[in-house]
């Protein structure tokens, strides 16, 4: 393995088993697996227990392609022909490399015409990702026209799999901030149409990419996505403002909805959602390290450390000795120009401030 990509393959294992959800990793588990695998650009998809598409990241595809796959999967992309990652996850006789010779048929598919080639690509490598025996991770690399992948590549491809399987599905205990001021939208009283919306809120829907919930990622959206009519459902049938989450490849969107109250003449009432881009603090403190000469092990300590773990919680979880420890921390110290454990999760903070 060339130097580059073992480096990237070491990075590759520091995210997924960073502890953090697969949705808020995948921006960086794209772009290190391209340079891992010499790709014009990955996509990722992570799946539910049955093998559905719930969201995803793709590096470089228009809006519109990314609208499409979000809103109309099971209308143009599930078929006989269509090879993508609804497909490729119910595919058991091997687990990578379907896309590096595919049949004549892919080629006039809404898959290949409307997602692919629309973002300047041709061939393809896939890699599906099983946890607990179902696949629930999809990984897809492209090259443009010309560039064919081929063995050597589908084997570094193949190199990622356990790696991935050690990444997160469920909610761990994090650290969340705030990544950016609040959005707001008003949603009439129904819970079906969008009546306002402002644009620190549109920025944050924009980048949504989740699978059936009716999010637009093209244009100014006026339908209501689906976790947020549920949110408005929730806070009109308890008379009480209601909370929730959705994970979302920047980290996760944070949501509050509450009836507004207005005089009787007026007719019905609405709604005001109120949204908070937030990222874990561990996904901070990777973006703050993966360019540094820090060892795989050092990357790790900060993390656990901006996750709140204490010291000797770490090292035991690595298997690293007391006097290995220091000798790690010190490094990570004097390169960072950190004072201690605790100054970590500070720094992590103000790195990743607005």
């Amino acid at each position: 393995m060339r130097k580059a990509a073992r480096k990237a393959y070491e990075d590759i294992a520091v995210i997924a088993r960073s502890g953090g959800e697969i949705a808020t990793l995948a921006p960086l588990l794209c772009r290190l697996t391209r340079g891992y695998v010499g790709a014009a650009a990955v996509a990722l998809f992570w799946m539910d227990e049955e093998g559905r598409p719930v969201g995803f990241h793709h590096e470089d595809s228009p809006a519109e392609a990314r609208d499409l796959f979000a809103n109309e999967f099971h209308r143009l992309f599930v078929g006989p022909d269509e090879i993508n990652v609804a497909s490729l996850s119910r595919r058991s006789e091997r687990n990578v490399g379907h896309l590096i010779a595919p049949p004549a048929s892919y080629y006039r598919s809404n898959t290949y015409n409307l997602l692919v080639r629309p973002s300047g690509h041709h061939h393809a490598l896939d890699l599906r990702v099983d946890i607990s025996c179902r696949a629930r991770i999809v990984v897809l690399a492209f090259r443009e026209h010309g560039r064919p992948f081929g063995m050597e590549e589908a084997r570094l491809f193949q190199g990622l799999e356990a790696i991935l399987a050690s990444a997160s599905l469920g909610s761990l205990a994090e650290r969340w901030i705030a990544r950016s001021p609040q959005g707001h939208l008003v949603v009439d009283a129904d819970a079906r149409t969008i009546r306002f919306l402002d644009a620190a809120g549109a920025g944050m829907l924009a980048q949504c990419s989740l699978v059936g919930q009716g999010v637009r990622l093209v244009g100014t959206p006026s339908v209501v996505p689906h976790f947020i009519a549920d949110l408005c459902r929730a806070a009109r049938n308890t008379r009480l403002p209601a909370s929730g989450i959705a994970m979302v490849p920047v980290g996760r969107l944070a949501m509050c909805a509450q009836e507004m109250t207005v005089p009787s003449e007026a007719g019905a009432g609405a709604f005001i959602v109120t949204l908070e881009q937030q990222v874990p603090l561990s996904r901070a403190a990777l973006d703050m390290v993966m360019e540094t000469r820090l060892s795989p092990t050092q990357k790790h300590l900060l993390v656990a450390a901006a996750r709140g773990q204490r010291r000797n919680e770490a090292a035991a979880e690595l298997g690293v000795s007391p006097e290995a420890l220091k000798k790690h921390l010190a490094v990570v110290y004097s390169t960072l120009d950190l004072h201690g454990w605790d100054d970590i999760a500070d720094r992590v903070r103000r790195h990743a401030a607005p």
